[in-house]
């Protein structure tokens, strides 16, 4: 078995062996682990076709970049750290490091740090459990406005086909339209307007909590009572509830709240949960969680970080995550590190020509923007050890498949800190804007 880390779902059955330096025999892949496993420019570009010790010119042509990358960053004003999601736990601290040494904005790109309102779980908290719990306990899930085979390929072949032990498990799809995938099971569809979201939330908690007063205040939006009814008799029959949901795409986080109030609501009646599903395919990497889980407990926030300080940060949520710091050009310096989301690309992309770029690459993904220095690292997937986070917080071990003639992304960051700490040795440090 081996460790698929091509997303966040990080699936850990994923079987393949190597012939000739070349992945071959995959099963259980989905189509991104297998496009992203099998892409033969991976090995090329990571430099595992090559496994010949490393270089003296290799060395020195490193050196001289990791130089010229410290100098660069150093003399900005104020310099961003973001593209931290495919890279390890332990390569991710040493990207803290740099940016705490720099004074650096940091962010690691998800949506609750674009939102006004901020992540979820730092204003009311939730009720969360593994994938594995949902799938040995949860009789009754409840898809709100989510589509795991859009984000998350294998989540339902893994977590929620398998056979409830406690008999048959009833599956509810509610949102706009019906799912283009069949499943095996008892599936309901129940269809609610995307602006009766928040009032079928709060009617469903009026319902729970026996209060006909509020109930029938949200009910005068015109919502479907039948619907109402459905969903109340499902949550009475079932022994555990599963609320699957997906990252919430209002801009104050009001919708996230009604959705946690009402699990929390539902758990004190009987076993229920939320799975709050992250990014997934879109997450721009596979350690997506382990990056919000590491800013979380060194700063106090998952992301948009307005100076790194482990003793006085301070988190702007949509203000300081990276799209607006750039689009704003509020920085002049970025240090990508590993593999960009599509949104991140876009934004430096059309950054004024004075942004400058140093990006640090772990993999053959093609770019829309040009980074000003590119110093290259052992590819991500297959050629690096390490630790990662499941998105439901389950720790997994990546094992390197391959050896490569670059350095892995954590020594790279290592010998990029070393080269920042001599040049702010050498005499004042620069100034660097505050927002």
């Amino acid at each position: 078995m081996n460790l698929c880390a091509a997303c966040p779902m990080l699936c850990e059955d994923v079987e393949f062996s190597v012939e000739n330096e070349r992945v071959v025999n995959l099963l259980h892949a989905c189509d991104v682990g297998r496009a992203s496993l099998c892409d033969p420019n991976r090995l090329l570009r990571s430099g595992v076709v090559a496994l010949e010790p490393q270089s003296s010119t290799d060395s020195s042509a490193r050196f001289r970049l990791v130089q010229e990358a410290a100098s660069l960053l150093s003399s900005a004003r104020r310099v961003l750290v973001t593209g931290i999601t495919s890279i390890t736990l332990e390569s991710q601290r040493r990207a803290s490091d740099i940016a705490e040494c720099l004074g650096a904005a940091l962010d690691a790109g998800c949506l609750d740090t674009s939102i006004i309102a901020g992540p979820t779980i730092a204003r009311i908290g939730e009720i969360t459990a593994s994938w594995e719990e949902l799938r040995d306990r949860a009789d009754l899930v409840v898809l709100w406005f989510c589509d795991p085979d859009s984000t998350h390929p294998r989540f339902f072949e893994r977590f929620i086909d398998p056979p409830c032990p406690r008999g048959s498990r009833r599956v509810l799809w509610v949102g706009t339209k019906p799912p283009v995938a069949t499943h095996r099971g008892e599936n309901t569809f129940i269809f609610v307007s995307a602006e009766n979201q928040i009032p079928m939330l709060q009617s469903l908690k009026a319902v729970l909590q026996e209060s006909p007063l509020e109930r029938d205040a949200c009910c005068r939006v015109m919502l479907d009572e039948k619907s109402i009814e459905q969903l109340c008799e499902a949550f009475q029959a079932a022994s555990c509830v599963a609320f699957v949901t997906e990252q919430a795409s209002d801009s104050i986080g009001v919708l996230a709240s009604e959705r946690v109030k009402l699990v929390r609501l539902l758990s004190h009646k009987k076993p229920a949960f939320q799975i709050p599903l992250g990014a997934g395919i879109h997450a721009g990497g596979g350690n997506a969680a382990g990056a919000q889980a590491l800013l979380t407990w060194r700063y106090g926030a998952p992301g948009a970080i307005e100076v790194a300080d482990p003793f006085g940060s301070r988190s702007s949520p949509g203000e300081s995550d990276a799209i607006r710091l750039i689009s704003r050009r509020e920085v002049d310096a970025v240090l990508l590190i590993g593999s960009p989301s599509e949104s991140l690309s876009v934004a430096l992309k059309h950054a004024t020509s004075t942004l400058r770029v140093v990006h640090l690459c772990d993999a053959p993904r093609p770019t829309a923007f040009s980074p000003t220095l590119t110093i290259d690292s052992a590819d991500s997937l297959l050629a690096t050890s390490g630790t990662l986070l499941r998105e439901d917080g389950t720790r997994v071990v990546l094992q390197a498949k391959f050896s490569s003639r670059h350095p892995t992304m954590e020594l790279l960051l290592a010998e990029l800190l070393a080269a920042i700490n001599a040049i702010n040795t050498l005499g004042p440090r620069t100034f660097r804007g505050t927002p």
